[in-house]
């Protein structure tokens, strides 16, 4: 995908666990190139960092890095 290869990558991160439309809480995960890390933005701390953090491992092969992490 294309937009994985630019210099930073803004992910919007969902707390859904299910297949269905839901959720409650939305926070920012950002790929950024030049450093090769992942860094979560989240408005209520680490109420999200666990959905983040598989986004995070599950997109690292496709941006070409291994998971650095960065909160």
């Amino acid at each position: 995908v294309e937009e994985l290869q630019k210099p930073l990558v803004l992910l919007p991160v969902n707390d859904n666990a299910e297949d269905v439309v839901g959720g409650s809480h939305w926070s920012l995960l950002i790929f950024h190139r030049p450093s090769q890390s992942f860094r979560h933005f989240d408005s209520m701390g680490r109420s999200n960092v666990s959905t983040a953090r598989r986004v995070a491992a599950a997109l690292a092969p496709l941006v070409g890095t291994t998971t650095s992490w960065v909160l």
